[in-house]
């Protein structure tokens, strides 16, 4: 048993390892997805709001 491993279960001798640097390499991965998708979600409702508003504002301008 290394240091950065850690027993999840031991079931009739069959231990489940965890390995945490193995976790934080995933975690740091997923936090990275996890950001571009909200990013790219985020622009898109700035597009949806600014065209959104200029619609509006032309709509003011013709009345």
């Amino acid at each position: 048993m290394n240091i950065n491993d850690i027993k999840i279960i031991s079931i009739s001798g069959f231990d489940i390892m965890f390995d945490l640097s193995t976790f934080f390499c995933m975690m740091i991965i997923l936090s990275v997805a996890y950001f571009i998708v909200n990013f790219l979600e985020i622009q898109k409702l700035n597009e949806y709001i600014f065209d959104r508003v200029n619609m509006e504002l032309s709509e003011n301008e013709n009345k």
